[in-house]
């Protein structure tokens, strides 16, 4: 089973939903998230804003992304730590973040921007592939009821 995670503006609390459970969109206020694996080598400047590599390549995406997104970090304490005195599996940790983006925006809009980027892993939006899937189905499911409710009805 997989997860579409959402949070409100106003709450600012990631909440999850089992996307089985669900036959409907979204609603709007929710915000939507693409979740991002650095490569080998690359983080995330904060200060800046950019992702920067160990050579000093300095890359930015948020400037082709709609105005009001942000990346975080998904363990913020190890994307801040030292990589040299984290384990193998902390320097791992510390390569995921979250592209959060505005209210109105969707992941499928804004995975194109995100997978040319040399710094991501091309394979860390699959979860948004999966998720797009999953949100197929479920309306291919709806739509089913739907047909079936009318066809009962006489309708």
């Amino acid at each position: 089973m997989w997860y579409l995670a959402v949070a409100t503006q106003d709450e600012g609390v990631l909440s999850y939903m089992k996307a089985g459970y669900t036959h409907a969109e979204a609603p709007v206020e929710l915000l939507r998230f693409l979740s991002l694996k650095l490569k080998t080598g690359w983080r995330f400047d904060r200060s800046r804003r950019q992702f920067v590599s160990t050579g000093g390549q300095r890359l930015s995406i948020l400037d082709q992304l709609p105005e009001g997104s942000d990346i975080v970090a998904t363990v913020p304490a190890l994307a801040k730590a030292d990589p040299t005195k984290l384990s193998d599996a902390e320097r791992d940790l510390a390569r995921y973040f979250q592209l959060i983006l505005p209210k109105g925006a969707t992941p499928e809009d804004n995975l194109r921007v995100v997978k040319r980027c040399d710094a991501v892993v091309g394979r860390a939006s699959r979860c948004n592939e999966a998720a797009r899937a999953g949100a197929r189905k479920a309306r291919r499911r709806a739509r089913a009821v739907e047909h079936d409710e009318k066809r009962q009805s006489g309708g």
